[in-house]
């Protein structure tokens, strides 16, 4: 029974995680619109040079960054509990 419970917590935990991602992968698609625009705006401004590096940096480090480092987190965790549930039951 108490192995079913973890589960649980771990699905919540998951669930949790994809919702969080969803909620990335809106602002991930918001900024890419965003920065196409300002494509747009400086090519014809700066004639044909690019100057949307520090919106490429924002979109790493605050949207793609958070969301890759929270997943290996949470997987680690779980890596960890799924090793300790089966050396307690004798499974491996």
């Amino acid at each position: 029974m108490d192995i079913e419970t973890e589960s649980l917590s771990w699905r919540r935990q998951t669930s949790c995680l994809i919702e969080t991602t969803k909620s990335r992968v809106v602002e991930l698609i918001e900024a890419t619109l965003l920065l196409s625009n300002l494509d747009i705006v400086a090519s014809y401004a700066f004639k044909g040079e690019k100057s949307t590096m520090a919106a490429t940096s924002r979109i790493q480090n605050d949207i793609l960054g958070p969301a890759v480092s929270a997943t290996q987190n949470l997987l680690g965790e779980y890596e960890n509990w799924l090793r300790s549930k089966t050396a307690q039951q004798g499974i491996f």
